[in-house]
This record gives C-alpha cells, sequence and structure tokens, in this order.
C-alpha cells in the first residue's frame, strides 16, 4: 500500500510538471525617444505577452543614470546621467519559471536641453505665467494673456548643478495672432543671486518686436539698497528685420565666457555687444559664476507664437539660428 501511495505521488508530481505552460514573450521595450539630452527624463515600458499577468514580475536596470520607479511595473522613467555618451536599459520580466529579458541602447548628447515638441515631454522643469502653452503639430504653441507672459525653463528643478555663464538658447518660432501692431518676443536668461551681493544681476534679454522689426537687448539689475531694480536698454544698430505673419524664422542668443551677448537670425549676426561696461553701469561688482535659474520666452500683447526646435548648451558654443544637426 505505502508503495501504491508513493507511486501516485510521484505521478501528480510529474503531471503536475509537464502541465507547467508558462511563458514569457517580450514583444518591444518602448522608449520616448533614443537620443536625450543630459539629465533628461525618458519614459519606457515594456510589452509582453506571458502565461499569467498576475504571476509576472519586472525587474529593471542600467548601466548609467537611474530609474525612478520600483520594480514591479510594466513602465518606468529612466533618468539620463549628465555625461554625454552611449547607455543602456533594459527589463527582466519572469513569470513561471520562465524568464526574457530585452534590452535599449540610449544616446545623451551634449547638449543641456533639446526639445523637438514631435512627442510628449516628460521633462518637469518648465513653469509658466500668464501664458498658454499646448502642443500643436509638433511645436508649442505659446499665447501670451499680457504685456509680460513667460513660459520657462527652471534649471533647479531638474538639474543636480547649476547652469552658469558661457550659455547658448535657441529656437525657430513664428508668429499668427496679435491683438496690436507691436508684439514683443524676448528671448531672456534670468540670474540667481548666488553670491548673496545686495547688487545683482536680475536678467538679460534680447528684443524683437515682430512688426516693427526694431530690437533691443535689457540688462535689468535688482539693488536690495534701494529696494527694486534698474534697467537698461541697448539699441541694435542696422537694417529692422521684420517677421511677417506665418513666416518661420530661427533665432539664437549666447552670453559667452566673456560676457559679450550675441543674438542671430537664420544665420545672420543681429547684434554682438559687451556687457561687462553695462552690468558695471549698473552696480554690479561680483558676477563670476552666478548662477542662470532660468532660460525663457517672454512675449507681450497676446501674441500667438509656435515654437520648435528649442536647444540650450552650456559647452561655450555659439548657436547661430542654423539647423541643428543632432
Amino acid at each position: 500500500m505505502k508503495k501504491n501511495i508513493l507511486y501516485m505521488l510521484m505521478m501528480i508530481v510529474m503531471l503536475t510538471s509537464c502541465s507547467d505552460d508558462s511563458y514569457v514573450t517580450i514583444e518591444s521595450l518602448n522608449t520616448f525617444g533614443q537620443k536625450v539630452c543630459r539629465n533628461d527624463k525618458v519614459k519606457v515600458f515594456v510589452s509582453v505577452n506571458t502565461s499569467d499577468n498576475e504571476d509576472t514580475t519586472y525587474k529593471w536596470g542600467c548601466d548609467g543614470g537611474s530609474l525612478t520607479n520600483s520594480d514591479g511595473l510594466f513602465e518606468n522613467v529612466w533618468v539620463a546621467p549628465d555625461e554625454p555618451g552611449e547607455y543602456e536599459i533594459w527589463v527582466t520580466v519572469k513569470c513561471g519559471g520562465e524568464k526574457e529579458t530585452r534590452r535599449a541602447k540610449m544616446t545623451v548628447t551634449d547638449e543641456l536641453f533639446f526639445r523637438d515638441f514631435e512627442t510628449p515631454y516628460y521633462n518637469n522643469g518648465y513653469s509658466t505665467n500668464s501664458m498658454s502653452v499646448a502642443q500643436s503639430n509638433g511645436t508649442a504653441r505659446l499665447t501670451s494673456s499680457n504685456a509680460n507672459g513667460r513660459w520657462r525653463l527652471v534649471w533647479n528643478t531638474f538639474l543636480k548643478t547649476p547652469v552658469t555663464v558661457p550659455h547658448t538658447q535657441q529656437m525657430s518660432y513664428k508668429w499668427d495672432q496679435m491683438d496690436k501692431t507691436n508684439g514683443q518676443f524676448r528671448m531672456r536668461f534670468k540670474f540667481n543671486n548666488t553670491n548673496q551681493d545686495p547688487v545683482y544681476i536680475d536678467h538679460i534679454q534680447f528684443e524683437s518686436n515682430f512688426s516693427s522689426g526694431v530690437s533691443s537687448w535689457a540688462v535689468q539689475v535688482y539693488n536690495s539698497n534701494r529696494g527694486g531694480t534698474i534697467s537698461k536698454a541697448i539699441a541694435v544698430d542696422g537694417t529692422p528685420t521684420i517677421l511677417a505673419k506665418n513666416k518661420v524664422a530661427t533665432g539664437a542668443m549666447t552670453i559667452d565666457a566673456d560676457w559679450n551677448a550675441y543674438y542671430y537670425i537664420d544665420g545672420q549676426l543681429i547684434s554682438k555687444v559687451d556687457l561687462k561696461p553695462v552690468i558695471a553701469e549698473l552696480g554690479v561688482t561680483n558676477y563670476a559664476n552666478v548662477a542662470i535659474g532660468e532660460s525663457m520666452v517672454s512675449m507681450a500683447n497676446k501674441l500667438r507664437v509656435y515654437l520648435d526646435d528649442w536647444c540650450n548648451l552650456d559647452d561655450g558654443t555659439i548657436l547661430k539660428g542654423e539647423t541643428l544637426v543632432r
């Protein structure tokens, strides 16, 4: 009798083993872009077929950067490292006694920031004031609701190290609505008071009037001794550049390591100024290594603009309003 019971138990084990039909098939490992900027956030997810969804587990890994979600989910967010290079992300899916691993190669460029607005963006560094923003046919549609609408990148929300001069920013743009004839479009770098000085640079910007073509620089300084700001405008000499309705242009603003400021449109130098005398005239004496807290677009008079290919670099490059090759 004992032998029969033992035989029956062995048969049950064998039959159970033979009926274990667990399987895992990874169909794809998907990433929202495979060429990204330093410190960028990229959503990743895996598509799988398994024999038992409730018994399926997911374990994520990477050889650089970090993953924000804990293991166990079919999706994750990869935070790219601050160093350019080639990296891998992988996920191992298990079900029963079966498992499969899929890898994806990721390229981190030397760019501080780049968006072409073709796909959803997951970077959490944007902030707005009096500006509505929406993705529209591969662009960002911006509509200013008053004289100082702003859409900005707040660098310390997603970067580990401060952004400093040299710094360059480029984007393509066109307008299709303005409720007045002097719609103003500005690129601006806003500074932090890194050195805790009583007099410090608040922001530097380049302003273009899309209808008149008149452009100017503005340097604004905050003086805590006076309890307010002081500004100085720097006129741009030369023939006005009028941007017609629905005409696309590419503008680039740069402050180099020697505090020279440049503005290019479509490869043409519109203006270059030495900012040091102006900064000194406004009473700032200590501005080495000050951090750029925000890089932004500012608009006035209910202007509607479409932006594309927004790029920022901090490696000393001077962007010239020309098509970027990535």
